[in-house]
């Protein structure tokens, strides 16, 4: 009979246990919802002396905006680093708009290219990656989405020197002349920053396994957007600067402005 018991409580605990598992949100993702909104992590000395990079990021946009950045890494000056993020204005006249960008800035004409005929829906889940060997203005990015390499168009041709470091890493924005003026407008759920180049099907297997695998040599910083000091509830909560984000990748101590809101969801399980 007490085995019977034992057996039961078992049972008991693993099913609300099971329960409270399907219930639970996660807490992985920021919603950005202002202009000046974001992330902002400090200097990250292994990017900042790369020659070439990889990013991959997951994000869900909620409406259209003039350009909104994703991942950048510039100097507070904006004349190095580089830029991921989206742009519904291109410069391009006879290109469509909603697309992904990657800008490189150098010594003379910055470096823009944008995808071909991808364009980017609002509410809806993406994964995208760029690969940008830096080394040579001649180098074109290789982009991804959703674990697929997409056509792109060189926009404006680098001149000069390629300079890709910077001194902030910002998820959600663009830091350029001591402001934040190019937000996200949707969630981003986290990112991955290599200082090498990567192959397209280890970035695409990134997409493919929902985040569960992806490369770990040259992984220099990966701000997981999952919890923040101070907070007991993630979900629903505004993020104020005391609410920091640490990279557990870098170590690096992610800062929020602007009041982004943490979000709990259930995508990435």
């Amino acid at each position: 009979m007490k085995k019977e018991i034992v057996m039961w409580l078992i049972i008991a605990v693993l099913v609300v246990g099971l329960l409270l598992g399907t219930q639970k949100a996660e807490t992985m993702a920021v919603n950005f919802t202002a202009n000046d909104q974001a992330i902002v992590y400090d200097a990250n000395s292994q990017l900042n002396s790369a020659s070439s990079i990889s990013v991959a990021v997951a994000f869900k946009r909620s409406m259209r905006v003039n350009i909104h950045y994703l991942v950048t890494n510039l100097n507070d000056a904006g004349t190095t680093g580089f830029l991921v993020g989206i742009r519904d204005n291109s410069l391009d006249a006879t290109q469509n708009h909603n697309k992904l960008t990657f800008i490189a800035l150098t010594s003379g004409d910055l470096g823009i290219w944008e995808t071909g005929a991808n364009t980017i829906l609002d509410n809806t889940e993406y994964t995208v990656s760029v690969t940008y060997d830096a080394s040579s203005v001649l180098n074109d990015p290789v982009i991804q989405i959703n674990g697929a390499v997409v056509a792109i168009t060189e926009i404006v041709t680098p001149t000069g020197t390629i300079n890709i470091a910077g001194d902030k890493l910002v998820i959600g924005n663009a830091w350029l002349s001591s402001s934040y003026d190019y937000g996200m407008d949707g969630i981003i759920r986290g990112a991955k920053i290599y200082n090498a180049i990567h192959s397209s099907a280890s970035l695409a297997d990134i997409y493919t396994s929902r985040w569960a695998s992806y490369p770990k040599n040259s992984l220099v910083s990966c701000p997981f957007l999952k919890g923040a000091a101070g907070l007991q509830i993630f979900d629903g909560a505004t993020l104020a600067a005391g609410n920091t984000i640490v990279d557990p990748c870098s170590g690096a101590v992610g800062v929020p402005a602007g009041d982004p809101v943490g979000v709990g969801e259930t995508y990435l399980r």
